[in-house]
């Protein structure tokens, strides 16, 4: 325990002094462990960054997966990470029992998992969502990553029906993504309106079959300005059309709309199996689907500022155990801080190589950390940081002063000690009270105790009651005011006495 005092503002505390010697603080290296037991609880800044099980099942740093963002332009957004699934562009509510969620998915937490019989589940649009009744679309892109379990044909992915009003009566329309002869089909009848208002038709496949139990991404996009209609797999066109007439690059472009005709309803995975990962609507027409696991900016962790008992406490050296598989890496930083008022987060921070030493004289009260965590050039691969640690020694606070002695006299006591030979030392504490080891005393001229004496090294206390006994202790400190028990000098007592004349 420390008790920290100063000229100005001094704090009280009880005190049990302890006539035996104590045990001094320099020498003894102490070690703070960050991550491992605790789960990284001294975290208080995270960009990109997240906890998984790792080294000997406890949680380690980990780059967070390269997620969608709900931006704008989105329109629908359903991550899966956990159920009730949760539209996070809020234009859509999923209703329906078969939510659940499987894991490992593609990106994430999870993924949503269905199977041919359990009915899937239903977005139901809101009035601004894009499958609402009479919307007009423009720019559009559809996107998910998809794990077929069997391939079976007729297995859909998602599908919208509706209807619109025309002169020649009602045209049925339907927007259906389904699996046929191991290829995935886009299904788009009567959705893009033509001049007349005539059946339009469009259908795009891959040119290659998908295998069973491996993931893949697919892509459907629109460009209102040409009419371009592409499907990528894996961000490979692999269909290209264009919804004019003749599907060639030119003529007018036919826009989607959907008919009033519509409950505004879109099934999801009625009659699939497998799993289906982030899937996102938007309105834009989306030149470069996030393909990659991770994104391309490093991660960033940062601590609380530790503290370390002591103003000079001194850094020795930080140790981490971290993995860097493939071109991925880590950088490690620390700064040492005076109190624990944060500053700005990216001024003040000095670079080290866990394991080595730090240079001498690193001292401070507060540690405070920070990670960088940086992907491999593909984005595939994440760094690991299992646990981080910091070895320090709290500073060796002064010696306790020697050969104190107390000479009482008329309502006072004298008392002097040897000047203790330290050039940490910034004066000297004086203590007393009415009990042995209580040093609450109060009615001396100089005030209550403890007493800052500066650099003096003798007093004459006054204004003490004669015939009682007092008992005195000495402490020195230094520049950060603080006094550990162990440094008081021996106890000594003297009793004031009226002079006899």
């Amino acid at each position: 325990m420390y008790i920290r005092m100063t000229a100005k503002r001094i704090r009280l505390f009880t005190i049990l002094l302890l006539l035996t010697v104590g045990v001094p603080l320099s020498g003894i290296e102490r070690e703070l462990r960050l991550g491992r037991e605790d789960g990284w609880a001294d975290l208080e800044y995270r960009l990109g960054v997240r906890l998984l099980e790792g080294y000997r099942g406890e949680f380690d740093l980990f780059l967070e997966d390269g997620e969608y963002r709900p931006d704008r332009d989105t329109d629908l957004l359903l991550a899966f990470n956990r159920t009730p699934f949760h539209d996070a562009a809020g234009r859509y509510r999923v209703t329906g029992a078969a939510q659940r969620v499987a894991t490992p998915a593609r990106l994430g937490d999870g993924a949503a998992r269905f199977e041919p019989t359990d009915g899937g589940v239903l977005l139901e649009a809101t009035p601004e969502a894009m499958f609402a009744p009479g919307q007009s679309w423009d720019d559009f892109t559809i996107e998910f990553w998809l794990y077929p379990a069997v391939l079976d044909d007729g297995e859909t992915v998602l599908r919208w029906r509706g209807a619109r009003r025309t002169d020649n009566g009602r045209l049925d329309q339907r927007f259906e993504v389904r699996l046929e002869r191991r290829r995935l089909v886009w299904d788009l009848d009567n959705i893009f309106l033509t001049p007349e208002h005539a059946p339009y038709r469009v259908v795009l496949e891959s040119d290659r079959t998908l295998l069973p139990r491996r993931w893949s991404h697919h892509m459907l996009r629109f460009e209102a300005e040409t009419g371009l209609l592409e499907y990528l797999v894996d961000g490979v066109p692999r269909d290209v059309t264009h919804a004019t007439e003749g599907g060639r690059e030119a003529g007018d472009v036919y826009l989607p709309y959907l008919g009033r005709a519509s409950n505004g309803r879109v099934e999801l995975g009625a009659r699939l199996s497998g799993l289906l990962d982030q899937l996102r609507f938007s309105r834009r027409y989306v030149t470069r689907p996030m393909l990659e696991r991770t994104s391309d900016s490093p991660a960033v962790a940062i601590t609380r500022p530790l503290d370390l008992g002591h103003p000079l406490a001194e850094v020795s050296t930080l140790d981490a155990r971290y993995r860097t598989p493939g071109e991925t890496d880590v950088f490690f930083f620390y700064r040492l801080l005076e109190d624990n008022e944060r500053p700005a987060l990216d001024t003040g921070w000095r670079r080290f190589d866990p394991g080595e030493p730090l240079p001498e004289g690193e001292r401070g009260r507060y540690l405070q950390l920070r990670l960088e965590l940086y992907p491999d050039g593909r984005r595939r691969e994440s760094p690991s940081v299992s646990w981080v640690t910091a070895r320090y020694e709290p500073a060796a606070p002064p010696a306790a002063p020697a050969r104190v002695r107390a000479e009482p006299g008329d309502g006072s006591v004298h008392l002097r000690w040897d000047e203790v030979v330290d050039p940490s030392v910034e004066g000297y504490y004086l203590y007393y009270g009415t009990r042995p080891g209580e040093y609450f005393g109060s009615g001396a001229e100089q005030g209550r105790s403890p007493i800052d004496l500066g650099d003096r090294t003798e007093v004459e206390l006054a204004g003490l009651q004669n015939g009682r006994v007092y008992y005195f202790a000495i402490a020195a400190y230094d520049a950060a005011g603080i006094v550990p028990e162990t440094q008081f000098s021996r106890e000594q007592h003297a009793r004031p006495a009226r002079r006899t004349e």
